[in-house]
């Protein structure tokens, strides 16, 4: 089975299970406390996992317990750790208030993945080159996202980069290198208005075909939305596809379709089962 390799970020999350979310006036008393292993390059690759996928996970970790932990659970649930590294920094973290619907408020301190660098990338060239998929998504800094880009582009391997929400916005430069967009309307913030991509979705993913990109999908609550330099189509969906969860696991198993072979429609469309599959 060919590989999958993953780069962007990793974290512990905090997730505590709260009824509302606290204000400046009066603290919220969590129900329950949950620590998992989290930030979006790691659902992906754990994602992979659960759907018998090869994948490793190329990002950065500190040197504290966090980090022990966080890579042992990751060789359990059986992703490859051998292109982590760890940084001279606390490992990255993500405290995170959720509702019962699903709704969160995240407050992130990135920690190590701020260590990930370009000359990371180019260390593990050779073993990018010859992945069957790649996924980057935009979290690290643009030319770190880039460099990887470019390097599977030197060597025909298929790219999806995904996209996190983000005061920063994403350069041309960097849609053009990608070779799938990915992103959801209610995680669109730094790539798209997230206003006119509800109203006007079709409209949104042209602008961003016009900006350099091969092709982009958005996902929406009961669709897949793929555009490509000709038309835009969809796949519908029978579950949720833009919460964050659901975001992770359509790239997830459209990884592991592009790198077993797959053309662009299937893929997406094992992405779209993927993500029902692994999110109820």
């Amino acid at each position: 089975m060919a590989r999958v390799i993953i780069t962007g970020f990793i974290s512990i999350d905090f997730i505590a299970h709260v009824e509302g979310f606290a204000s400046t006036q009066l603290p919220e008393q969590a129900t329950g406390l949950d620590v998992a292993c989290g930030g979006r390059a790691a659902n992906q690759a754990m994602a992979l996992t659960a759907i018998e996928g090869d994948v490793a996970l190329l990002a950065r970790v500190g040197t504290d317990e966090h980090a022990t932990l966080l890579t042992e659970e990751l060789l359990e649930i059986g992703v490859s750790t051998e292109m982590l590294q760890q940084a001279p920094s606390t490992t990255g973290m993500r405290l995170i208030a959720e509702r019962r619907d699903g709704s969160r408020q995240v407050t992130i301190h990135r920690g190590a993945n701020d260590y990930l660098t370009v000359d990371d990338l180019n260390r593990r060239a050779e073993a990018i080159r010859t992945a069957g998929a790649l996924g980057v998504t935009t979290e690290p800094a643009g030319a770190i996202a880039l460099r990887a880009l470019e390097i599977a582009a030197q060597a025909k391997v298929p790219t999806v980069l995904t996209h996190a929400p983000s005061a920063k916005p994403v350069s041309d430069r960097l849609l053009a290198n990608a070779g799938i967009v990915v992103c959801s309307d209610a995680t669109c913030s730094g790539l798209l208005d997230p206003g006119v991509t509800q109203e006007h979705p079709e409209a949104a993913l042209r602008a961003l075909i016009q900006r350099g990109a091969g092709a982009v999908v958005l996902l929406t609550r009961t669709r897949a939305l793929l555009a490509t330099g000709s038309d835009v189509r969809e796949v519908a969906s029978p579950g949720r596809l833009d919460t964050e969860d659901a975001v992770d696991a359509f790239v997830a198993g459209m990884l592991q379709g592009l790198a077993e072979g797959e053309a662009l429609d299937p893929a997406v469309l094992r992405g779209v089962r993927t993500g029902c599959l692994l999110v109820d």
